[in-house]
This record gives structure tokens, C-alpha cells and sequence, in this order.
């Protein structure tokens, strides 16, 4: 399936963002992750699944986001900037767990996928699931790349290459400070 994402993407063809189809979450991006709603105790216990909730979208006003996010994270997810290389905290970690949308609690990436590909930020070869993020091409005449973003709320995250490790050939190059970082569970101690 990522394979055929990263084709169409190549081709010119988008995988837009899902149109609202009138279901809305109210999530409150500052630390705790408040969520009020249908899926409030999924994202308070591990992220939103979008695979299983499709149709759910977080819908906000950019002065709404302004004012929950830090600056640093609204920027990154809501303007489209890109963090600077080798300053997000999550750059160089290794330990097990989810990687789920700063904004919305989505989850996006898996440690299972996350590999070193010394670019600056976060790397993985593929998100959970092809219905967790969209992309869409951007740039110019010289410059093609293809953005990245969360699909329940729309936030930027960054940006797929194709320059990836085989098989699937994909690198999703990830702005740290759009992805809050959700440990596995320790595993209790057999006797």
C-alpha cells in the first residue's frame, strides 16, 4: 500500500486530506492531552486509531491551535515549518513505543519502523497505517518533495522521500516537535 502511496505521489496524484464528514473531536494539545468526545478514553490510552476512525476529523481555527500549542509546535504543524536538524529530542531515541500526532493524539509512527538515517530529524520507513497520514506534492520547478500530514487534523510532520531502506523504499523524514512520543508499556516480570 505505501509502495502504490509513494507511486501516486511520484505521479502527480495526491492523497489528500479526507474531507470532514461531520464528525468533529474536541483535543486540547497541551500537556495531558485533555480529550472530550467519542474516542476520549482511546486517546487517553494509547492514540487514536485512524484506521478505525476514518472519518474522524479535528477541526480547529488557527487561533485556536495558537493558542494550545507551544510555538515551536505551531508552527511546525499549522505553518509548514521545518524544525532545525539535530535539535529535536526524539532524533536519536531508540526506545520502544508509538509516535502519535502532537496535535490530535493520532497515531503515526511505530519504533518498530523508526531507523537512523542522519538527516537531523526522526526517521521511519513507513507509518502504522496508510490512513494515519496524507501527502501531497509541493515545490517548485526544481525543488519536488512530497509533505506529510496528519491525516485527523490535517498538522504538517514533514516530509517522504524515496530514498528509503528496501523493501518499501521510503523515508518519512519527521519534525520531533509535531510527534509526541507514547512509551510501550512496561511488561510486567514473569516468576
Amino acid at each position: 500500500m505505501l509502495a502504490s502511496l509513494a507511486l501516486l505521489a511520484i505521479a502527480g496524484c495526491d492523497k489528500s486530506p479526507p474531507a470532514a464528514q461531520g464528525r468533529t473531536e474536541q483535543i486540547s494539545a497541551e500537556p495531558g492531552f485533555d480529550v472530550v468526545g467519542p474516542n476520549a478514553s482511546e486517546a487517553a490510552n494509547g492514540g487514536i486509531d485512524a484506521s478505525r476512525n476514518h472519518d474522524l476529523r479535528v477541526e480547529k481555527t488557527e487561533g485556536e491551535w495558537s493558542k494550545l500549542l507551544p510555538e515551536l509546535v505551531f508552527r511546525v504543524t499549522r505553518l509548514g515549518e521545518t524544525e532545525p536538524r539535530f535539535t529535536g529530542e526524539m532524533y536519536r531515541s531508540t526506545a520502544p513505543g508509538r509516535y502519535l500526532c502532537a496535535c490530535c493524539k493520532t497515531v503515526l509512527f511505530s519504533s518498530k519502523d523508526k531507523y537512523s538515517s542522519e538527516t537531523g530529524w526522526p526517521t521511519f520507513s513507513q507509518p502504522v497505517t496508510s490512513e494515519a497520514i496524507w501527502t501531497k506534492e509541493e515545490g517548485g520547478a526544481f525543488r519536488q518533495r512530497i509533505a506529510v500530514s496528519c491525516s485527523v487534523c490535517d498538522a504538517h510532520l514533514g516530509h517522504m522521500f524515496n530514498d528509503g531502506p528496501l523493501p518499501k523504499g521510503t523515508r518519512y523524514s519527521i519534525n520531533a516537535s509535531s510527534l509526541h512520543f507514547l512509551p510501550d508499556e512496561a511488561k510486567p516480570e514473569t516468576p
